[in-house]
């Protein structure tokens, strides 16, 4: 949920690194309620995730430049990230909830992306917190949540021998 990187201090670091997991956890417990299934959890966790993140324009446009907005704490303490902060941070929830999740790294709409794969019962999905995000109040799309390979591959490319299917088993250690 966190990169350690050389612009903050150890110290620092830890810090966030525990205030992301501790936001992790409240999340967890406002969203998701006993006897939930897995697919009702990752859409817990979708909607959770759009209601309280925007997407943040201004890391987006400045590209490499390390910015909170790319990890977890950005977008469950700030509520403000780009894709890789929506996917670790929607990672970091299924984790303290039981699911199964990992981010996938490509392109859309020819820049460079990420979202999830998801363990929502017996099958695997794909979701993209990012793409679903209207930024237009309590609009919450689905276009993108447990949607197929097939529908995701319609605007989002990917290299599956990097993201290989059965690595889901091992999301626990993410």
């Amino acid at each position: 949920g966190y990169h350690r990187g050389s612009s903050l201090s150890k110290k620092e670091q830890d810090k966030k690194i525990k205030a992301a997991d501790q936001a992790a956890k409240d999340a967890v417990k406002e969203c998701i309620e006993s006897g939930m299934s897995a697919k009702q959890k990752a859409k817990a966790i979708h909607n959770y995730l759009i209601r309280t993140c925007s997407y943040n324009e201004r890391v987006a446009a400045a590209g490499n430049q390390y910015d909170d907005a790319f990890t977890a704490y950005g977008a469950l303490v700030d509520g403000s990230a780009v894709c890789q902060g929506y996917a670790a941070a929607f990672n970091l929830m299924a984790k303290k909830c039981g699911l199964q999740s990992m981010a996938v790294c490509g392109r859309a709409a020819g820049v460079s992306h990420a979202w999830n794969y998801v363990k929502t019962g017996s099958s695997c999905r794909y979701i993209d917190c990012t793409w679903d995000d209207t930024d237009k109040g309590n609009k919450i799309s689905y276009q993108y949540f447990n949607v197929t390979e097939e529908k995701m591959r319609e605007q989002h490319v990917w290299t599956a021998a990097d993201f290989p299917a059965q690595d889901i088993k091992y999301s626990k250690y993410f």
